[in-house]
């Protein structure tokens, strides 16, 4: 596939990705309340935040080994980073376990959704894996079936749980997160029909060199979410999270223009 078909392939891609959803944003505010969008945003907020630090930048390293000459130690690096999420996220859930009740009242939310951050931290980043290797491997008509299933079978999820089940905000998580869990489980499928994952070859020394390569751009990219998406936490802070639900369907709007 050539230069130009590829980029016109992922750009559809990439519309269609951001556009349903869109289009089913005057159903989803039409049965939420502005409390309800708001607990949501926040919810979203703080996933985002927290996918930097789970996978602590060491996908970077996979994909500029990728495509390096040497190929030979492929496999054993990739199992080896691909630990580094899940330990990560292991250690998370026991921190939010023992701690967790403290910070309700200062995120705004319950102690179980605090828990289910993590988690969908862990699945986000195996699903944005699966796809950067997709992109690596010019395979974009498998990224686009992946990425346009995973959102249709998200918004189709919404719809039921929302508008037939008359659940609030938390069947927008729910949706996520069902949606989540297909693409999660076939990036590891995909990882183990491409022999990259061998639970033999996980080696120390390339998870030290991954985090070598990777924290550093950790302040980058929180610091793109810090300007993006800290002023969620502020209006919920400082005035309330109904206000914030109507400020960020405004926000929704405001981007898309932009």
């Amino acid at each position: 596939m050539n230069l130009f078909k590829s980029f016109s392939l992922y750009s559809i891609i990439s519309i269609i990705t951001a556009g349903v959803p869109f289009l089913v944003m005057p159903i989803l505010t039409h049965y939420l309340s502005p409390e309800d969008y708001g607990k949501l945003s926040l919810f979203n907020t703080y996933v985002s935040i927290l996918i930097p630090f789970v996978g602590l930048g060491t996908g970077s390293l996979v994909s500029i080994e990728f495509f390096a000459k040497e190929k030979a130690h492929f496999r054993a690096l990739f199992s080896s980073v691909l630990v580094v999420p899940f330990v990560t996220t292991t250690l998370y859930i026991l921190f939010i376990a023992v701690t967790g009740n403290n910070f309700e009242s200062y995120l705004e939310l319950s102690y179980k959704w605090i828990l289910l951050i993590p988690i969908m931290a862990l699945l986000t980043t195996l699903s944005e894996q699966l796809y950067t290797m997709l992109i690596n491997e010019k395979k974009a008509i498998i990224y686009g079936k992946a990425a346009i299933s995973k959102t249709c079978l998200e918004v189709s999820i919404v719809l039921i749980l929302i508008i037939v089940m008359g659940l609030n905000w938390q069947g927008r998580v729910f949706a996520w997160l069902l949606a989540l869990f297909p693409i999660s489980a076939y990036a590891m499928y995909y990882f183990h029909k491409s022999s990259w994952v061998k639970a033999s070859e996980i080696d120390l020394k390339w998870v030290r060199q991954a985090l070598i390569v990777g924290i550093p751009i950790v302040p980058h990219v929180l610091g793109k979410f810090v300007v993006n998406q800290s002023d969620t936490i502020f209006i919920a802070k400082m005035i309330n999270v109904g206000e914030l639900g109507i400020y960020k369907i405004g926000y929704q709007f405001g981007f898309i223009i932009s």
